[in-house]
C-alpha cells in the first residue's frame, strides 16, 4: 500500500539512475521494455514518482523491467531495501508495523499474545489511524532508519545508537559522531554516493533529534557543527548522485551551521563545494567568487586555505583568466607546504598532495595549454591507478582521464583521446558520478567534428549508451 508523503523515504538510487531523463520518458520507456515481452504494466509518470519518492514500490514485474532497462543490479537502484508494505520476514518491527497500518498480512498468533488480541489490526483508514501511524513511526524511528543501511553500516549505527541511549546528548555521544565523520571522510571516495548519502542522512536525523532535547549552550554548538559535516556530506552526495539543487539546499544548511558556530573548517570546506557544484553547472563566475569568500571566512583553517585556492584556480581557468589560475595555483602550492600531515590524509576532509597536479591539469586544459596538463595528469592517474581500498577514487580516477583525453584533443590526437577517453567512460561504467558524466558529455561535444573517425563515433555510441541514465 502507499504511504503518506512525509512518512515516506526517496529513493534517491532510482532518481539518479533517471538522469536527465523526465519521468513520462522512464515511464514510456519501460512500458516498451515490457512489450517486447508481452506485458503491458501501464506504467505512467505518476507511479516513477512515486517509487522515487518512496511512497511506493514497484511490484516484482516492475522491479524487473526496472533492473533491465537500467542495467543495474538491485542494490544499485536502491530496490534491494524492505519495504513497509513487506518488513523482511522475522523483523522484529513487524508488529509494530502492522499497527502502524503498513503490513499486508495479519499479525502472527505470538505478535496478538505479546501485544493482547485485537491490538495490532490494521490500522487502514479509520479514525485516528494517522495519529497512530506518527506514534508508531515515531517510536521506530531510529531502528527503521537503520533497515536501509549495509550490514557494517548497520552496526555502527547500533553502537552508536547504543551509547546514544546510555548518555544521551553527552560527551560520549558527540566523539560517537564525530567518529562517524570522519569515517565516511576517509571511505567517501572509494563508496558508492547513495550509500554515503543514507548513513550521513541516517546520522544528521540522530543529531536533529538530539537537538530537539535541548542541550546545554556548551553542547548545542558542537551538534551544530556534526549536523554541519552531516549536511555537507549530503550535499557533495546528492551532486554526486545528479541532484545539484538538492546539493545547494543541503549545503546551505551545512553554510548556516558553519557560520552560526564561527567554524572555519567546516565553512571553508562547504564553500570550497558549492564552488565546484557551480563551475559544473556552468556557474564558473559564481564558483570564482564563492572559493573567493571562503577564504575570506575560513581564515584560521589551513585545509581551507589549500582547497578554496585550488577552486579558485580552476573557476579562474574556465572564464579563460591565465593570470588568475596561476596566482591561484601558486597560492595553493604556498599554503600546502605548511599544511599539517593530517590535513594530507586521503580524506573527502583534506587536501592529499596527489590533488595539486590534479587541480592544475583541469585548469590548464580549460586555458587550452595541452602541454601544461600533460606534464600534470599522468602522475594523477598513475597514483589513482595504484591505490588499494578506500584509498581508491574512482571518480578522480575518471575526471583525470578526462583532463587527458581533452588535451590529446586539443592536439588532434583524435583516436587518443577516444581511446584513453573510453577507460574514463570504462570507470564510470562501475562507479557513476555526476561530475564524470558532465565531463564526459563535454569531451563527447568535442569531438563533434571528427565523428568521421571511427574511434570519436565509437566513443560518442558508449557515450549515447550510457547517456539515457545521466543525462
Amino acid at each position: 500500500m502507499a504511504l503518506l508523503a512525509k512518512d515516506a523515504t526517496p529513493n534517491h538510487r532510482l532518481r539518479a539512475a533517471r538522469g536527465r531523463m523526465t519521468q513520462h520518458e522512464e515511464a514510456e520507456a519501460l512500458c516498451n521494455l515490457a512489450a517486447t515481452k508481452g506485458q503491458h504494466p501501464g506504467i505512467n509518470a505518476k507511479m516513477v514518482s512515486n517509487w522515487e519518492r518512496g511512497i511506493q514500490t514497484p511490484s516484482k514485474e516492475n522491479r524487473a523491467l526496472l533492473i533491465e532497462y537500467f542495467g543495474r543490479s538491485a542494490e544499485a537502484l536502491g530496490l534491494d531495501q524492505p519495504s513497509l508494505d513487506q518488513p523482511p520476514q522475522g523483523c522484529p518491527l513487524a508488529p509494530l508495523l502492522a499497527y502502524a497500518g503498513f503490513a499486508v498480512e495479519p499479525p502472527a498468533a505470538d505478535d496478538e499474545a505479546l501485544f493482547g488480541a485485537g491490538a495490532l489490526a490494521t490500522a487502514g483508514t479509520g479514525e485516528g489511524a494517522t495519529t497512530k501511524r506518527r506514534t508508531i513511526l515515531k517510536a521506530i524511528g531510529g531502528g527503521l532508519s537503520s533497515l536501509v543501511l549495509g550490514a557494517r553500516s548497520a552496526a555502527t549505527a547500533d553502537s552508536v545508537e547504543l551509547t546514544r541511549q546510555l548518555a544521551g546528548n553527552g560527551t560520549a555521544t558527540l566523539e560517537q559522531l564525530n567518529l562517524v565523520v570522519e569515517r565516511l571522510g576517509l571511505t567517501y571516495r572509494s563508496t558508492p554516493p547513495a550509500e554515503v548519502f543514507d548513513e550521513a542522512h541516517h546520522y544528521r536525523q540522530i543529531v536533529t533529534q538530539l537537538l530537539k532535547e535541548h542541550p546545554t549552550l556548551t553542547r548545542q554548538p558542537d551538534l551544530y557543527v556534526v549536523a554541519g559535516w552531516l549536511s555537507a556530506l549530503l550535499g557533495d552526495a546528492a551532486f554526486d548522485l545528479g541532484d545539484p539543487l538538492s546539493a545547494r539546499i543541503h549545503l546551505n544548511t551545512a553554510w548556516q551551521l558553519a557560520h552560526e558556530t564561527d567554524h572555519h573548517a567546516l565553512g571553508g570546506w562547504v564553500r570550497g563545494t558549492q564552488s565546484m557544484i557551480a563551475l559544473y553547472t556552468g556557474r564558473p563566475r559564481e564558483a570564482l567568487d564563492l572559493a573567493r569568500a571562503g577564504q575570506a571566512f575560513a581564515t584560521s583553517s589551513p585545509i581551507a586555505n589549500v582547497r578554496l585556492p585550488a577552486h579558485e584556480a580552476r573557476a579562474a581557468a574556465r572564464l579563460g583568466d591565465r593570470r588568475a589560475t596561476d596566482d591561484a595555483l601558486d597560492r595553493a602550492h604556498r599554503a600546502f607546504g605548511s599544511l599539517p600531515s593530517e590535513g594530507k590524509a586521503r580524506s573527502i576532509f583534506g587536501f592529499e598532495e596527489t590533488y595539486l597536479p590534479f587541480y592544475a591539469g583541469t585548469c590548464y586544459v580549460w586555458l587550452n595549454d595541452p602541454a601544461k596538463t600533460q606534464e600534470h595528469t599522468p602522475l594523477v592517474i598513475t597514483t589513482y591507478d595504484t591505490a588499494n581500498g578506500a584509498e581508491r577514487s574512482p571518480g578522480d580516477q575518471a575526471l583525470a582521464r578526462i583532463d587527458l583525453a581533452t588535451s590529446y584533443l586539443q592536439q588532434r590526437e583524435v583516436e587518443e583521446a577516444c581511446r584513453v577517453g573510453s577507460t574514463a567512460l570504462d570507470i564510470y561504467a562501475d562507479f557513476p558520478i555526476e561530475s564524470v558524466a558532465r565531463r564526459s558529455h563535454e569531451l563527447g561535444s568535442a569531438l563533434e567534428p571528427w565523428t568521421a573517425v571511427p574511434a570519436a563515433q565509437d566513443f560518442k555510441d558508449r557515450l549515447a549508451a550510457i547517456g539515457h541514465t545521466r543525462w
